[in-house]
């Protein structure tokens, strides 16, 4: 009976539970950070870690007012908060990298947890987003904030319909730029950036807005995606080749430990160029014809027959050679692998690896025709 009773009791707050979340959560208390806040614009060692511990609480007051209290809310948008966070992001003083992480947090965790319609769109709205979109965030020499930026952009993403989507154009010059954005971090090495990009770009690909796909089609903007795919592809494969080709001479020298972490190395690159297939996989099942054709045109003029065609055809012709040489009369494999300097060899087993899949890519959407020899 106890036990039921005391089970109960925790899974709800009690008197003095609330009474504190009140305490806490009041709108003297939002008051006294948005003063702290404006108080301390100008960031240093001396208060930055002040201004994230405001950041953060203000996320939390926010979004339980969102919930439990219109007031709070009413009054963050009263003082037009959102304008001083970014602010404090764009100040000519300067702003530390982690009190710039944590504005991109706190703006992730705001509009991820508002439940209210008219709070996400006064969130969206004012244009305060595409600021922060398009501003030079110094993501290349800075990880954790590449990281926090496309995290925040995939949240955004998240919010995407053909409602809010007007709130990610600049009507001054019809830029839609967490598109552009996520395609320009395409190719970060960090697998979690290009993951989240990777979501954000399939996330706008699917709104069902005229204007949305009307932008994402055009020719600069498909183009810059296109090379984006490619770029990665041909560098996932030139490292795979490369690090098969250490390993394969590492191996010769008998030296284990390097060999191991060699063949890490391998498996984390072929893992993340499956995962990468995948993504295609999903770009090109999109009900968008022209994005279809687009892709799948790139990858084969500018990926399979440039760069894995080429290793395959110079074996080919060297095949081709040998048969005349020797006048034989049935065929044989293209080279016989003793005969292949070791580097020729790991270039022709990638090529083969990634035609079969690439082939079997593009075979399920026949936009472009292909030649004969792939097809067969």
């Amino acid at each position: 009976m106890f036990g039921k009773s005391s089970s109960s009791s925790s899974n709800e707050p009690t008197p003095a539970q609330l009474s504190s979340a009140a305490n806490r959560f009041s709108l003297v208390e939002l008051r006294k950070l948005h003063t702290q806040l404006v108080e301390n614009k100008i960031i240093d060692d001396n208060n930055q870690h002040l201004v994230i511990e405001i950041l953060r609480v203000i996320a939390e007051m926010v979004v339980y007012g969102d919930n439990k209290s219109e007031l709070l809310f009413d009054y963050f948008c009263e003082k037009n908060m959102l304008s001083l966070f970014v602010e404090l992001m764009k100040s000519e003083h300067g702003c530390p990298s982690i009190v710039h992480i944590q504005i991109l947090q706190t703006l992730s965790i705001l509009i991820s947890c508002v439940r209210n319609e008219t709070s996400l769109y006064y969130l969206l709205s004012n244009n305060y987003i595409n600021e922060i979109i398009i501003y030079p965030h110094d993501y290349l020499n800075d990880e954790s904030l590449c990281a926090q930026f496309a995290s925040f952009m995939k949240s955004l993403s998240l919010k995407l319909n053909i409602y809010t989507v007007q709130f990610f154009f600049i009507e001054e010059t019809g830029a839609f730029p967490i598109l552009t954005k996520a395609v320009e971090l395409l190719t970060i090495p960090e697998p979690m950036v290009r993951i989240a990009c990777q979501s954000t770009i399939l996330n706008v690909y699917r709104v069902d807005d005229s204007r949305a796909i009307a932008y994402a089609l055009q020719d600069d903007v498909l183009g810059f995606l296109c090379r984006q795919v490619i770029e990665f592809m041909e560098d996932q494969y030139l490292s795979i080749v490369k690090v098969s080709t250490s390993y394969f001479q590492t191996y010769r020298d008998r030296d284990e430990a390097s060999c191991s972490k060699l063949e890490g190395r391998l498996e984390d690159l072929i893992s993340g160029t499956e995962d990468w297939f995948y993504y295609l996989q999903d770009l090109l099942d999109l009900e968008v014809p022209l994005l279809r054709k687009a892709l799948t045109n790139s990858i084969v003029t500018e990926y399979f027959i440039p760069i894995l065609l080429v290793p395959v055809l110079k074996h080919h012709r060297q095949y081709l050679y040998n048969l005349q040489q020797q006048q034989l009369q049935s065929l044989r494999p293209l080279v016989l692998v003793d005969q292949l300097d070791p580097n020729d060899h790991i270039d022709l087993t990638a090529s083969l690896s990634y035609i079969l899949q690439v082939r079997y890519l593009v075979l399920l959407h026949v936009p472009v025709p292909l030649p004969t020899a792939i097809v067969a």
